[in-house]
């Protein structure tokens, strides 16, 4: 009996790990398409990057010079257990601090523990989506 309550226990612990590792995202509409990239007007320089805010295990919200806030969504799940607080996280461009970022390829991410993200999209966010954001997720 004592056995069956510690598998009873030990399975409701796992579900209970899940359904933490499985958090919603606070965005309300899906990420864009795979390779999406910014339009000529909304491409930024990586200097320009005033804060950034992590969304969930595979997005990455900034404050492009307050401007405009950006969706990069990454190719897998490279922010998982990345604390939005303490770890570092840099958005560096391909051709150094004034080149334009325009595509997801010109972009490179680096997470906790110099654990590389690879972008799969970035999109400019529509300033509604970002307005009914939770503040903690406001970059």
């Amino acid at each position: 009996m004592r056995l069956a309550i510690l598998a009873l226990a030990a399975g409701a612990s796992c579900l209970g790990a899940a359904a933490i590792a499985a958090r919603t995202s606070p965005l309300t509409t899906p990420p864009p398409a795979s390779g999406t990239g910014l339009s000529h007007a909304e491409c930024f320089q990586p200097y320009e990057i005033w804060n950034r805010t992590i969304a969930d295990d595979q997005t990455l919200l900034l404050n492009v010079d307050g401007r405009g806030t950006y969706r990069l969504t990454m190719k897998g799940r490279c922010l998982t257990n990345t604390s939005q607080y303490t770890d570092p996280i840099s958005a560096r461009g391909l051709r150094g601090a004034y080149s334009r970022i325009c595509k997801p390829t010109d972009l490179k991410v680096t997470a906790a523990r110099g654990r590389p993200c690879f972008v799969d999209s970035i999109a400019k966010m529509p300033a509604e989506e970002v307005a009914a954001l939770p503040k903690k997720y406001q970059p």
